[in-house]
């Protein structure tokens, strides 16, 4: 079969190398250029309605995407028997579907960079005023360096369209089943369909680290059997689930931009190689790879709004969990060491975990909005008790350094650190701030602790002793 546009393409296979919802792709070649290249053609015989504007209005987004970095390329296009085609290069490579589904052993720092590339290039398109509206493993393709190009416009849209310019009914729905935002599906979308991109890619990322595609549901990823910790090391697991949770928000506001995802995944990217290099160095001592859990859950139907907020709830809270966990293991730590320096009559310094937390917080110096459910928060203080001697001969009583995590009235994520010294009645507040990844936060702040321990704790039980 022959094509015309403003070149003459000849078909090489005997039928079509791909097919989508709209079109068969066709390996085609050029004789004058002697060129090999990818064909699309709209498949249907009725040449009106939203599907043949859908493709028509895809090669001009095809054009205009030419020229960004990343982006399928636009050669020719012409029509045969008056159904429209288009021409682009043709990439041998795969897709990330068939690079990292089917049994693939690529370790997680080499997908974090791939996403970072395809991130990239949606941060482009989105700079143009574009939303891609169909990202998937399946519609990344991949360059002769290796390199990802996106490819499928169809259900792109410009996002200062008005609704009459639109393809979609009302009563339809865009995007790919098991990469769709829920908001897609219970109602007609907002005109920015850019929070859409971030939870495809929230969920492209997961089926990159998973090898295979998300469940077929609106869920919240991180519960009912989709956490990472089954398919990536236990070392970083918690942080990647934490920013694919945060992407997949049944909130569309409370998603990350995509400036803020690029800048989430480059720290993930170095956690995991902080990781294998540790894992490479000491391997005697974390050698044990997580072992996969079953799966415990069926998702076998999609559940109902009320049933996704929960779900994402319990996801939140096992965050909390996960950082209160961190924090303790690491403070415990600490404990020991200065307990260890000091004689044993001058009193202890030991862990004391709170939960609920609300009662110990003192809302005073807050400009954060806790949550009045005390379920919803924990507590984790490290704190000097006085010896009884010291209690008579120096009226001392205890002092505290207290790491506050939970959840706020919207149900965001909050962290505060306060030091309380009770022997003066002083208070004070040293950092207070409210981060969409609670645990990558609280990975971040581990760094810190000897400056917190130092600075704000030792020093003024220090103060208490001094001439």
């Amino acid at each position: 079969m022959k094509f015309v546009g403003n070149l003459c393409w000849e078909q090489v296979d005997d039928c079509h190398i791909a097919e989508g919802g709209n079109s068969f792709v066709y390996k085609v070649f050029n004789e004058a250029s002697e060129e090999h290249c990818a064909l699309k053609l709209f498949k249907f015989e009725n040449t009106t309605g939203e599907r043949y504007e859908r493709f028509i209005n895809e090669i001009d987004i095809v054009k205009e995407l030419s020229s960004v970095d990343g982006c399928i390329s636009y050669i020719d296009h012409g029509f045969i028997e008056d159904k429209p085609f288009y021409v682009m290069p043709f990439y041998e490579n795969g897709t990330y579907r068939s690079k990292y589904f089917h049994g693939s052993s690529i370790e997680a720092d080499e997908a974090t960079q791939d996403f970072l590339k395809v991130l990239q290039i949606v941060k482009s398109i989105h700079a143009i005023g574009l939303a891609v509206r169909d990202i998937k493993p399946q519609n990344i393709l991949i360059d002769g360096y290796g390199n990802p190009v996106l490819a499928d416009f169809g259900l792109s849209l410009w996002v200062d369209h008005c609704d009459e310019d639109r393809n979609t009914p009302e009563q339809g729905m865009v995007g790919s089943q098991g990469y769709r935002p829920p908001e897609w599906h219970t109602r007609y979308p907002e005109l920015n369909h850019k929070p859409g991109d971030i939870w495809a890619l929230g969920r492209t990322f997961w089926a990159m680290l998973a090898g295979c595609n998300p469940p077929n549901n609106y869920e919240t990823l991180g519960g009912n059997g989709t956490h990472l910790n089954q398919y990536v090391d236990k070392s970083y697991a918690n942080v990647v689930q934490s920013l694919v949770s945060v992407c997949t928000s049944q909130d569309p506001d409370k998603r990350l931009k995509i400036d803020e995802l690029i800048e989430q995944v480059k720290y993930v990217r170095q956690l995991i190689e902080e990781s294998k290099n540790e894992q490479e160095t000491h391997k005697e001592a974390i050698a044990q790879k997580l072992s996969k859990f079953h799966l415990q859950v069926s998702n076998s139907e999609a559940y109902i709004d009320s049933q996704r907020l929960e779900s994402e709830m319990n996801i939140k809270m096992d965050e909390i969990n996960n950082s209160s966990d961190l924090l303790v293991e690491n403070l415990e730590n600490y404990a020991k060491s200065i307990s260890a320096g000091v004689p044993n009559d001058l009193g202890k310094f030991s862990i004391i975990k709170h939960m609920p937390a609300g009662v110990f917080l003192d809302s005073k110096q807050l400009n954060i909005d806790v949550s009045e459910n005390r379920s919803w928060g924990k507590v984790i203080q490290l704190r000097y008790t006085p010896s009884e001697m010291m209690t008579i001969h120096k009226s001392l009583e205890y002092v505290d350094l207290s790491f506050y995590i939970g959840l706020t009235k919207a149900k965001n994520f909050y962290w505060i650190v306060q030091v309380r010294d009770q022997t003066v009645h002083d208070v004070d507040i040293i950092e207070q701030i409210e981060p969409k990844s609670l645990i990558g936060v609280v990975t971040q702040k581990l760094k810190q602790l000897d400056e917190f321990v130092g600075s704000n704790f030792l020093t003024i039980v220090e103060q208490h002793f001094k001439a």
